[in-house]
C-alpha cells in the first residue's frame, strides 16, 4: 500500500496532491489545536521531543505526556497490576491458584544487563511474537514477570516498544504505558502506541496530546500512521473541528485504514447521526472504538466485550455504568489473570435477586451471559434443593465456557459444588461438576464426581469406561500425588476389550506425551494403546527470560485446542524450567480438557 496514493474523493483541487501533503492541509486548516508539533526528529544537536519529556516511571504512577492540557488523573494502584490470586510484581513471579506445585520462584536473570549493552532491536523480533493473550492465567501471569525481567526493563528504541506492545495484547495496560513512554523518540509507531494506550486508559486529553502532530515522514509504515490518524480525527472533534476531523478519515478511508466499526463511528460523531453498527460483523474492539461510542453516546453492545483487545476492559470497567458490560468485561479479565475474583464475586453480589424461577431460569438462555449467571449465583442462595443447585451451577458454568470465562465462573460456583455430596442420583451432572471443579483446581473434589459418574445406577448417566479414564487422566496432571494414576484408572489391564475410537486413541497418546513432558511416567498400557513406544520422562532445565519467552510465545492468541503438542511440550518444560510445575500442569490439563 502506498502511502502517497492520490485522494481521489469530490475534495477537488486536492484530488491530486499526496497523501502527506493533503494531511498537511488538514492541520493548517485546524485553528483548534494551537502549534502543532513535527513528529520528525531534528535534524542535528538539541533534544527536541516535540513537547513530550519522558521521566523515570513508577509502577503504576503514568505522568501526563501534555503537562500544559488540563486532564482528570486515574489514581492507578501501587502495583503496576493484580495478578489474579497472585499477588507478584514485575520481575517476579506470583504464587498463583491453590495447587501447591505453583512455587513461584523468581525469573532467573538469563541476560540481566543484555539489554542496556545490546545493539537496538535484537528482542524486537522476539517480543512481537507475542500476538494477544495467552491460554491460561498462569501462563498469562508468566509472560507478564518475564516481559518485565531485567533483561528487558530497561529497554529502549524499537525493543522497548515491541515489549510495550507486547505487554498491552496480553491486556496489563498500565504496565504497557508505563513501558512506553519512557522510550525516546518520535517515531510514528511509537507516538501510535503511546496514543492508543492513553486512550485505552480512557486519557483521551493526554491522547489527543500525543497525536497532535502536523505533518507525517513519507516513509512511515501504514498501520502506525493509520492508528495515529484515527487518534488525531477524533482528537479533532474533541475540539470541535470537525472540518480536519472530516477530511482526515476521508482520507483514512481512501487509503484503506480504519475498519468497518470506526468508519460508522467517526461518520456518526462528526454527522451527529446515530449510527448502524454490526457488532456481528465486527473483528475487534479497540480503544478508538471505545472513545468513539462514548462520544457518539452510543452504548457499547454487550457481545464486542469477547472481541475487545484485553487492554480496553479495564477502562471499561471503570467507566461503564451498563451492569451487564462490566460483568461481561470483569468475567474476561478475571479469567485471564489481571483481575481478582473478589472483584467478580463483588459484581455478582450486587445484581438484584431475580424475580424468575429455577425452572425458567434452566429453559431460558440466561446461562449465555455475564448477567444472567450472576442472576444465578444469587438465584442459588434462596434454593435448599441439590439437584436444583447442581442443574443451575453446571448450566452457568458450561456457558461461561463457551464465551471464554469458564475459569471465571468455576471458581465462584465450585464452592455451591464442592458443597454437595456427590451420589447416584446426581450422577447426571457429574461430567459437568468434575469439568468445573478441574477448572476451579480442586482435583480433589472432583473424585468423588468421576466415581459418581463411573458406577451410576442409572445406564444412561453411566460413563463409558474410556470417559472416566480421560477425566482421570485430567485429575492425575493436576494432582499427581492424589492417587488418580492408571492403577486405579477404567482401563486397567482389561484393555483388550475396550473398543476406542480414533479419537479415543489420539486423546491417549497425547496424554503420554504431556506425562513425559510433566516429567511423569508413562505407563506401558499407554504407549500400548497410543501404538508408539513410551516416551522418556523430561527432566527439567532451567530456562532464561529469553528461551522462556520463545517457548511460550506461539501460545499467544491461539485457542488452547488448536495448538500443536509440539510447542505445547516445549512450552510446559519452560514453566517447569523457571520452577512453575503447578502451572505446566495447568497447561497440560486444560489441553486434555479441550479434547473431552
Amino acid at each position: 500500500m502506498r502511502m502517497a496514493k492520490n485522494i481521489t474523493s469530490s475534495a477537488g483541487p486536492l484530488a491530486t496532491l499526496g497523501f502527506v501533503f493533503v494531511l498537511g492541509l488538514a492541520f493548517s486548516a485546524s485553528q483548534a489545536l494551537a502549534q502543532p508539533r513535527s513528529i520528525l526528529p531534528p535534524l542535528s544537536g538539541g533534544n527536541d521531543t516535540g513537547g513530550i519529556q519522558p521521566e523515570p516511571v513508577q509502577p503504576g504512577q503514568l505522568p501526563p505526556l501534555n503537562p500544559s492540557q488540563p486532564e482528570p488523573q486515574i489514581t492507578l494502584p501501587d502495583q503496576s497490576q493484580n495478578l489474579g490470586t497472585g499477588q507478584g510484581v514485575l520481575g517476579t513471579l506470583p504464587v498463583t491458584g491453590s495447587n501447591p506445585g505453583r512455587t513461584g520462584q523468581p525469573v532467573q536473570p538469563g541476560l540481566a544487563g543484555a539489554a542496556n549493552s545490546s545493539i537496538d532491536g535484537v528482542f524486537a523480533g522476539l517480543f512481537d511474537q507475542i500476538v494477544g493473550p495467552m491460554p491460561t492465567a498462569g501462563t498469562q501471569s508468566t509472560m507478564r514477570e518475564l516481559l518485565g525481567d531485567g533483561s528487558f526493563r530497561d529497554t529502549r528504541g524499537a525493543d522497548g516498544l515491541a515489549r510495550a506492545r507486547a505487554l498491552y495484547r496480553l491486556g496489563f495496560i498500565e504496565d504497557a504505558t508505563g513501558a512506553v513512554v519512557e522510550i525516546e523518540g518520535q517515531g510514528v509507531a511509537r507516538l501510535a502506541a503511546t496514543a492508543t494506550m492513553f486512550l485505552a486508559l480512557g486519557r483521551e486529553g493526554q491522547a489527543c496530546g500525543v497525536a497532535d502532530v502536523s505533518d507525517l515522514p513519507k516513509g512511515a509504515a501504514p498501520g502506525p500512521t493509520f492508528a495515529l490518524l484515527e487518534v488525531l480525527a477524533f482528537c479533532k472533534l474533541q475540539s470541535g473541528d470537525k472540518k480536519a476531523a472530516r477530511l482526515i478519515a476521508g482520507i483514512l478511508k481512501d487509503q484503506g485504514g480504519g475498519d468497518a466499526l470506526y468508519r460508522a463511528l467517526i461518520a456518526g460523531a462528526i454527522s451527529g447521526k446515530t449510527p448502524k453498527i454490526n457488532s456481528r460483523r465486527a473483528k475487534t474492539l479497540r480503544p478508538i472504538h471505545v472513545a468513539l461510542f462514548t462520544k457518539t453516546g452510543i452504548p457499547i453492545p454487550d457481545r464486542l466485550i469477547d472481541k475487545a483487545d484485553l487492554a480496553v476492559l479495564s477502562g471499561i470497567t471503570r467507566k461503564s455504568a451498563n451492569p451487564a458490560l462490566t460483568l461481561a468485561a470483569t468475567e474476561r479479565l478475571v479469567a485471564a489473570g489481571i483481575a481478582n475474583y473478589s472483584e467478580l464475586d463483588a459484581l455478582y453480589a450486587q445484581i438484584a435477586p431475580p424475580d424468575f424461577d429455577p425452572a425458567t431460569a434452566l429453559k431460558s438462555k440466561a446461562a449465555g451471559s455475564a448477567i444472567g449467571r450472576a442472576s444465578i449465583y444469587r438465584l442459588l442462595e434462596e434454593i435448599g434443593d441439590d439437584q436444583t443447585r447442581m442443574a443451575l451451577s453446571v448450566a452457568a458454568y458450561e456457558g461461561a465456557r463457551k464465551s471464554g470465562s469458564g475459569t471465571s465462573a468455576a471458581v465462584l460456583f465450585s464452592d455451591i459444588v464442592g458443597a454437595i455430596v456427590p451420589r447416584p442420583e446426581l450422577a447426571r451432572y457429574a461430567a459437568g461438576a468434575a469439568r468445573l471443579l478441574f477448572d476451579a483446581d480442586r482435583p480433589d473434589i472432583a473424585a468423588g464426581w468421576i466415581a459418581a459418574g463411573e458406577f451410576a445406577d442409572n445406564a444412561k448417566a453411566r460413563f463409558k469406561p474410556i470417559y472416566a479414564h480421560k477425566l482421570k487422566a485430567i485429575a492425575a496432571i493436576l494432582a499427581p500425588d492424589a492417587g488418580f494414576g492408571l492403577g486405579s484408572g477404567a482401563l486397567g489391564s482389561n484393555i483388550s476389550s475396550v473398543r476406542l475410537s480414533r479419537a479415543d486413541r489420539a486423546f491417549i497418546s497425547t496424554e503420554a506425551r504431556l506425562l513425559a513432558a510433566l516429567g511423569d511416567e508413562v505407563p506401558q498400557v499407554l504407549a500400548k494403546i497410543a501404538g508408539t513406544p513410551p516416551p522418556p520422562a523430561s527432566q527439567a532445565a532451567s530456562a532464561g527470560p529469553v528461551e522462556a519467552i520463545r517457548a511460550l510465545a506461539p501460545l499467544s492468541r491461539v485457542n488452547i485446542g488448536k495448538i500443536k503438542i509440539e510447542p505445547l511440550s516445549r512450552a510446559i518444560g519452560a514453566l517447569r524450567g523457571l520452577g512453575l510445575e503447578g502451572e505446566a500442569r495447568r497447561l497440560a490439563a486444560d489441553y486434555l480438557m479441550a479434547r473431552l
